[in-house]
């Protein structure tokens, strides 16, 4: 094996295990579940041999490698364990805000989700996912134990990434809320384009999340919900990063808008887009102009 590596090998054990020992993470015994197979270890090279077709996401977000541990008890389903080093933790933050979040939160790292025998959590720069393969008389408790004790071996450090706090909390679904780094990433969230309007590139961070129609600028309509998105440009050209995004976006999409910025699409839904310093906002799907607009508006506001 070549030097390089094995010196990537030595990072990424060292990372997983927080300098712990890596029989910390797995406990030996949960509820009566014990260990069922030798524990598995994925780098982000191999990573596509235990998730084939999902790895890019995780790939997307920055992922540096996995562990996964399966257990079993006489009876009862087997109980799944994956935790993936993501890097960094706005990585984890977008792991966990990868799916639609519609379970309870179970009180476990920094935001967690159960619906019955699945858990996910992230805590630091790790994203957690514990699964039983099927149901049964304590299996949830079984799911949550687990998901606790390996929560106490990862290392604390990090949280949301800044843009999520640009985000106005008035209407936010929080369970439809999606960090992506790159145009495909997005796109599996909300369509856009075909093209990325956005120059994503290496330190470009995005957030798309739905908000209802009594967001922002609309009390109460009963219309379809509609989605914000926020692009964060770095350093120091990043507002002129932001501004050349809108400038695309506007001629792909907003050609003949109004001062506001607003224009109403072909399905006759409302869409918006304003540059704020390093930050781009982009109204999509809105129910009126007052509710699109409001919402850039309120953005605004937060980076006062």
């Amino acid at each position: 094996m070549p030097a390089s590596a094995v010196a990537r090998t030595m990072i990424l054990l060292v990372a997983m295990t927080g300098c712990a020992g890596p029989e910390s993470l797995f406990p030996a015994d949960v509820d009566g579940w014990k260990p069922a197979a030798t524990e598995e270890s994925f780098t982000a090279e191999t990573l596509h041999q235990y998730i084939d077709g999902a790895a890019e996401v995780y790939l997307a977000l920055g992922v540096v490698g996995a562990r996964a541990g399966r257990y079993a008890r006489e009876g009862h389903p087997e109980i799944i364990a994956d935790v993936f080093d993501m890097g960094t933790s706005a990585g984890a933050f977008g792991a966990f805000h990868h799916d639609v979040r519609n379970g309870k939160a179970a009180g476990i790292g920094i935001e967690s989700d159960q619906d019955g025998g699945a858990l996910a959590f992230w805590k630091g720069r790790h994203f957690v996912s514990v699964i039983a393969v099927g149901e049964g008389p304590g299996v949830p408790e079984a799911v949550a134990a687990l998901g606790r004790r390996i929560a106490s071996a990862l290392p604390d450090g990090g949280g949301p990434p800044a843009i999520a706090a640009r985000l106005p909390e008035p209407g936010l679904d929080r369970a439809r809320l999606h960090f992506v780094t790159n145009h495909a990433l997005l796109n599996r969230h909300f369509f856009v384009a075909d093209t990325d309007l956005f120059g994503f590139a290496p330190g470009v961070e995005g957030i798309v999340a739905a908000y209802r129609a009594d967001g922002p600028g609309d009390a109460g309509s009963g219309a379809e919900p509609y989605r914000l998105l926020l692009v964060s440009y770095p350093g120091a050209a990043g507002s002129d990063a932001a501004a050349a995004a809108l400038s695309r976006f506007r001629a792909a999409f907003l050609a003949e808008a109004g001062p506001d910025g607003a224009l109403r699409l072909e399905n006759g839904r409302w869409t918006a887009a304003r540059a704020i310093g390093p930050l781009l906002a982009v109204a999509l799907d809105a129910p009126s102009r007052e509710t699109a607009v409001a919402a850039l508006d309120a953005v605004q506001a937060r980076a006062r």
